[in-house]
């Protein structure tokens, strides 16, 4: 049964759905997840409506709602309630590891990976809500997708815009773990990380790239180096 705020969210999402956005959806990221087909635009609009509306409850109250539209098995619920606590890290200050693990239960698509990763997990982990060993877990999980988490969840720790200063030792240290994966979703989240990385201090980068080079695949490879010479992805 959904919670009133899951059934409120999807009464706001429902207007807006697109059936070409559904039918991209299945092709670009395939879930398990209903899609109900809303363009990213129109979530953002959907999570400062509810934002207002969560201003009375308190912190105990936004993470159980959050927490619920996670869980709801609608993809664009969950992509709402990632961007509820984006950025409110008073809220990822007070969660506990069980519900930061609850928020990520239905990560099976890399949507859905990339936003908990980047939005809780990376800052949780910068918070010290995570430690170094819980990621390090992750990246050794029998799961694609937890595997990728610890990957992407170094951009959370990295990326300015989550209030990121670059943090090489605990970077390097989660890519090292995974440098022989050669998992399409791993080895694309590899490339994002040292990327990223690369932006607060590529030094590093460089000697791992070089330290590594025969172990790392060809993609990682070419996309990292063209990064620390061109600026520029490809």
């Amino acid at each position: 049964m959904k919670s009133d705020y899951t059934s409120r969210v999807i009464s706001l999402l429902s207007p807006l759905a697109d059936p070409e956005r559904k039918r991209l959806a299945g092709w670009y990221y395939p879930t398990s997840m209903e899609v109900i087909g809303v363009k990213s635009g129109d979530i953002k609009s959907v999570i400062s409506i509810i934002k207002k509306e969560f201003k009375p409850l308190s912190g105990a109250q936004i993470i159980k709602s959050v927490i619920s539209l996670a869980r709801s098995g609608v993809f664009e619920c969950q992509q709402v309630g990632f961007g509820i606590v984006n950025h409110n890290y008073k809220i990822i200050a007070s969660l506990t590891y069980d519900q930061i693990v609850e928020l990520g239960s239905f990560m099976d698509n890399w949507v859905s990976t990339d936003s908990f990763s980047t939005m809780i997990a990376g800052p949780a982990w910068r918070l010290g809500v995570i430690s170094d060993d819980q990621i390090a877990d992750w990246a050794m999980s029998n799961d694609r997708w937890w595997r990728r988490n610890a990957l992407v969840a170094t951009v959370g720790i990295n990326i300015k815009s989550q209030g990121g200063e670059g943090d090489v030792e605990r970077t390097l240290a989660i890519c090292k773990m995974l440098v022989g994966d050669k998992d399409d979703m791993i080895v694309k989240a590899m490339s994002w990380a040292l990327r990223e990385l690369s932006k607060r201090d590529p030094a590093p980068v460089r000697e791992f790239m070089l330290e590594y080079h025969p172990l790392l695949p060809a993609r990682v490879r070419k996309e990292v180096y063209n990064k620390l010479e061109t600026g520029r992805k490809n």
